[in-house]
């Protein structure tokens, strides 16, 4: 079995992605990164469980 076409369209794809999260960065496109949102989620839950926490103290 010929594994080369398979492998020429694996690296053409991945030149493909990388040259779109190239043109997304430049265009300032701040969410490229899927790390950038586990961030935020992570921050947008941890502040919701404070809140929860202080509710469930002042009552």
């Amino acid at each position: 079995m010929n594994t080369l076409p398979l492998i020429r369209s694996h690296i053409k794809r991945a030149d493909r992605i990388h040259k779109a999260q190239l043109i997304a960065t430049s265009h300032g496109s701040k969410f490229h990164d899927q790390s950038a949102l586990n961030a935020n989620s992570a921050a947008r839950k941890e502040k919701a469980k404070r809140l929860h926490n202080a509710q469930l103290m002042a009552s």
